[in-house]
């Protein structure tokens, strides 16, 4: 498995289907004409960055193909700024482990890079894969923040270690 950071994270047609399946898990509130846009971009060959100044994009590749992203957002405005983690895995690898296998090399990879920071996963009440994703999240350092209802909030220390 090899972990890529991205710099110039462009829309691919797999970004797209696992962003639009699966929106609502995610929180996005992008719209069908938005995802069917940016297809036809894509189909023209002049895909969209997905960059934002908050974000940083990481590929994964297994075997030299492309089968999901982390995408880590810095979210300042709700106090002590922190860090969101959320990892995608697109379905034709999904249940092979690929995600725990990610998580694990991306704080092995980049410690010092999140080194004085805390970071934050949010899995969404309505996921039906709630339960595994939590028990990624905690195989991978990460505990509760949380005991309201709704979503819940998972969290690592400082620097992204257990």
């Amino acid at each position: 498995m090899e972990i890529r950071i991205n710099d110039e994270p462009y829309w691919t047609t797999r970004d797209i289907e696992h962003s639009r399946k699966y929106r609502e898990y995610y929180g996005l509130k992008i719209t069908d004409m938005e995802y069917e846009k940016e297809l036809q971009n894509i189909q023209v060959g002049k895909p969209s960055l997905k960059k934002s100044d908050y974000v940083e994009y990481f590929d994964i590749y297994q075997d030299d193909e492309y089968i999901g992203n982390i995408e880590m957002t810095r979210i300042e405005d709700l106090g002590e700024p922190f860090w969101e983690i959320g990892v995608a895995i697109f379905d034709q690898f999904s249940n092979k482990n690929y995600a725990r296998k990610a998580l694990k090399q991306f704080f092995d990879e980049n410690k010092w890079r999140y080194k004085n920071e805390r970071i934050e996963a949010i899995v969404r009440v309505q996921n039906p894969e709630k339960e595994r994703i939590k028990a990624v999240l905690v195989s991978s350092g990460f505990s509760r923040c949380n005991d309201g209802e709704g979503d819940w909030c998972f969290e690592r220390g400082k620097g992204g270690l257990p």
